[in-house]
């Protein structure tokens, strides 16, 4: 039996600078514990990260994936297949954590076996203040997109609690790595991040119970992925991801069908996303009479873009 409190897995690819604020909170948060931390490492051969401005403790590893690095789920198999704790914890790149959500996460797993547990993520403070002073920023918060409580219907959510969930995801999810071997991991078939549904089956139909605490609170730093079309861009690419999941998943990766209208319409706004960008940008960010309008143009392009990614997979 090993005696480390925590094993972590950390995937990651070409995102730098964010993941070395991600692993200095995380050296801090564990500096009382026993633990292990394994950075996986998605990106080419001759891609390196650059860690000349932190030092590196022993326990502490960077590896290469081995496998399909274009699947951030078989990263997560692989950072697990290394570990010696009985408890494991996955988190992404972008994660700010602290010394308290560690500690509850080993405290919360001494006593609850066969459970899954995530803790509240929310944009760091600094980050929603910069947000408010632009159209897309203020977009992101009213359209609740900045804090986890705001994914879940407001009957499920329980402030102050530990509370049983139909879902987990993957950003901040421990789990006895028993539980997590029952279950055989992750699907790495699937592609990258944008659906934990595999695991949530797989959890599921082992019979293992899903938690979220809501009293511990972790950062979701994306200072980096703010910029519009960025965010445009992987909101395609979850319309892709959620078209191979069904594939993979129910063996239909039509099970999700659009109007005709709406292809016709998406199909449109989608052809004039760049001038439709551009017009936007130069307005000045504080004009905020104009909110209700640009939310509006940003939803149908954030429809537009998923619904490119979706049909792109089935074409």
């Amino acid at each position: 039996m090993s005696s480390l409190d925590l094993s972590i897995v950390l995937p990651t690819k070409n995102r730098t600078p964010i993941l070395l604020k991600t692993l200095d909170a995380l050296l801090k948060a564990t500096a009382q514990i026993s633990c292990e931390i394994f950075i996986i490492d998605n990106a080419p051969d001759d891609q390196i990260i650059n860690t000349q401005h932190i030092t590196l403790p022993t326990h502490v590893q960077i590896l290469k994936n081995p496998g399909n690095r274009n699947s951030v789920f078989a990263s997560r198999n692989y950072g697990a297949s290394l570990t010696q704790s009985e408890l494991l914890l996955f988190i992404d790149d972008d994660i700010i954590c602290n010394q308290s959500s560690i500690d509850f996460v080993i405290d919360y797993h001494k006593n609850n076996k066969n459970k899954a547990l995530n803790v509240h993520w929310t944009y760091p403070p600094k980050t929603l203040e910069q947000m408010r002073q632009t159209f897309f920023g203020r977009f992101l918060i009213q359209g609740r997109f900045s804090r986890m409580q705001d994914l879940f219907d407001a009957h499920i959510w329980q402030e102050n609690s530990t509370f049983e969930s139909n879902e987990v995801a993957s950003y901040f999810l421990s789990v006895h790595k028993k539980d997590f071997n029952k279950v055989k991991g992750y699907n790495a078939d699937l592609l990258h991040e944008g659906t934990d549904l595999d695991i949530i089956y797989r959890f599921r139909n082992a019979g293992i119970q899903m938690f979220i605490n809501t009293t511990e609170i972790v950062y979701h730093n994306e200072e980096d992925r703010l910029d519009t079309y960025l965010w445009l861009k992987r909101k395609e690419r979850l319309g892709e991801i959620t078209a191979h999941a069904q594939e993979k998943l129910q063996g239909d990766s039509e099970s999700f069908r659009y109007s005709f209208i709406k292809h016709i319409l998406f199909n449109a706004i989608f052809a004039l996303h760049k001038p439709i960008l551009a017009c936007i940008k130069i307005l000045p960010g504080n004009l905020r009479l104009l909110d209700r309008f640009i939310f509006k143009i940003y939803h149908m392009l954030t429809g537009a873009f998923m619904h490119h990614g979706y049909m792109r997979k089935n074409a």
